[in-house]
């Protein structure tokens, strides 16, 4: 599309911009066009704005930095447990570290005892 306005005064762009806007069956084609060109900008300006916060946020969970208390389950043997997440072992337990394979209270530098045991209930079978 080639568009030429150089023939017009710019308040009477500004003006046919305004009709497209409004009644786009009115007005000249180059005008609608311009208009929808112009409302296509302004979304992928927004759109790059949301990939960058995405990314920000996606790189975040890849390096592991988004922290915060998750509830793990029962304690299970040979899976990695990152920061944050609790464990049921005789008792309640938060991990400490980015990441730890050690069982709680076998580790004291990995894991922080929460709740002992003897005031918690039993654990599911």
């Amino acid at each position: 599309m080639v568009v030429n306005t150089a023939d017009e005064p710019e308040t009477d762009i500004q003006g046919k911009l305004v009709v497209a806007a409004k009644a786009p069956h009115s007005a000249p084609r180059w005008a609608v066009e311009l208009y929808m060109l112009a409302a296509l900008r302004a979304i992928n300006l927004k759109n790059v704005q949301r990939n960058k916060r995405l990314d920000a946020l996606e790189a975040a969970v890849k390096e592991k930095r988004i922290t915060g208390v998750r509830w793990a389950g029962v304690y299970e043997t040979g899976r990695t447990y990152r920061e944050g997440e609790m464990a049921q072992k005789n008792g309640l337990w938060i991990a400490t570290v980015p990441e730890t394979m050690a069982a709680p209270g076998t580790a004291p530098k990995d894991w922080k005892l929460l709740v002992h045991a003897k005031v918690m209930p039993k654990e599911p079978r």
